[in-house]
């Protein structure tokens, strides 16, 4: 089977990863893989062996054609002021010029491979998929959309208020978008009514699959523990994003040092110097206890992982979270919001406890662990256990049994 993604994202990310291992374990199965991408983020799937590539050039630089070539002031352009427009809407405009040839290059880039199955990712893949409705029914190549939450079908994550008008009107073209699509897949069951809600109506068209780690990678991290800080030490994975609750950990440390004095929390990936969260840790009083180590490559991230005592990401929502199973595949009890599809992975009490996010909440889930080491010793076992049947190996069957049903309906069509 002949199978394309088309990637077009700004950042790596869950999704990302997802593409990532999906590809190269449907290449180990045999089969045929293409990924179309834009530059961002060509240079992470650059490695894959066997793996065709396609690159449609910049989509998410720092600034768009209009703003470099006129910027000017406060990173406002010429063009953008002359037309009263922040620069983020003329950012949305040549990204739309942009993906409209696009469009005719990815249906020739289809054509010429003979592609059995595409598949759309994110919000703004789905969209530019959708507009080759015509010629997939043509060339009878099946659309099938992998979408990682459900956030963005409404359009209320938090932005700029001058930036709302883009998030609605690209939420509602992604719930048109996937009305076109032969199957989406996505990896909780929670999603599906949340999605229904907001007038996504994927009724018998929806398929939970869930992510999947490579066991086998992960857990050689298992013997190489680091040298840290504290006596009791926490991991928080979610970076400066405010979804992921960074903030609601930062206000649980003051009753945590209470109890713990000697604790320490590591926080992964990108934190502007002046973020809040920053603010926060210096204005707490915290900055001996709480160390930024920024974006860490794979590797140094699941050694870091491996050394800590527990993860903590109370996510505001969470449609499902690769790092609970990093997490879970080395062992390591989580403290969890009860958001969203959370709960189908992470079951409160046997692999970690699952809190509302507040920091109340999330300081008591913390001293717990803390003082009770057997339930960190039983949920370490649980984990191991659990986490097996998340491997991409037993993963990537469950997306092939789709791919199948859906170019067979797509051919008898």
């Amino acid at each position: 089977m002949n199978i394309c993604f088309v990637l077009l994202s700004g950042e790596w990310g869950g999704a990302e990863t997802a593409v990532y291992e999906l590809a190269r374990h449907l290449r180990a199965k045999g089969e045929s893989v293409s990924i179309v991408l834009n530059r961002e983020t060509y240079e992470q799937y650059s490695d894959l062996e066997g793996v065709r590539l396609l690159s449609i050039g910049a989509l998410y630089p720092p600034d768009s054609a209009f703003s470099f070539l006129l910027k000017v002031g406060r990173g406002r352009s010429l063009l953008s002021r002359a037309l009263s427009l922040p620069s983020p809407y003329l950012d949305e405009i040549a990204r739309r010029l942009c993906l409209r040839k696009t469009r005719r290059e990815v249906v020739q880039w289809l054509s010429n491979d003979h592609t059995d199955i595409v598949s759309p990712i994110l919000e703004d893949s789905v969209p530019l998929v959708s507009r080759m409705a015509h010629e997939l029914k043509t060339l009878r190549i099946a659309a099938i959309a992998m979408v990682a939450g459900e956030g963005n079908l409404r359009g209320t994550e938090p932005v700029h208020p001058l930036l709302r008008p883009i998030a609605k009107w690209k939420a509602r073209e992604f719930r048109k978008a996937l009305q076109k699509m032969d199957k989406v897949i996505g990896p909780s069951a929670f999603m599906l009514p949340a999605w229904e809600a907001q007038g996504a109506s994927l009724a018998g068209r929806y398929a939970v699959i869930p992510n999947g780690v490579n066991l086998s990678d992960i857990q050689r991290s298992m013997g190489s523990a680091l040298k840290l800080k504290g006596r009791f030490n926490l991991l928080f994975p979610g970076g400066a994003k405010f979804i992921k609750g960074g903030d609601l950990v930062v206000r649980a440390l003051p009753a945590v040092r209470k109890e713990i004095p000697e604790f320490h929390l590591y926080v992964a990936w990108d934190v502007p110097h002046d973020h809040r969260i920053r603010r926060m840790v210096a204005d707490m009083g915290l900055d001996d206890s709480v160390s930024f180590v920024g974006f860490l490559n794979k590797d140094e991230y699941r050694r870091l992982l491996s050394s800590v005592d527990a993860l903590v990401m109370p996510s505001r929502d969470e449609a499902f979270g690769i790092v609970f199973l990093e997490a879970m595949a080395l062992g390591k009890p989580v403290v969890a919001s009860s958001a969203g599809g959370i709960p189908e992975v992470v079951r409160d009490g046997r692999n970690g406890i699952l809190v509302r996010p507040d920091p109340d909440q999330i300081a008591s889930a913390i001293v717990r662990l803390y003082r009770d080491e057997g339930l960190r010793t039983e949920m370490s076992q649980n984990n191991l256990q659990d986490v097996t049947k998340y491997d991409w190996s037993r993963i990537v069957d469950e997306f092939m049994r789709v791919y199948r049903e859906v170019s067979m309906e797509r051919q008898r069509g």
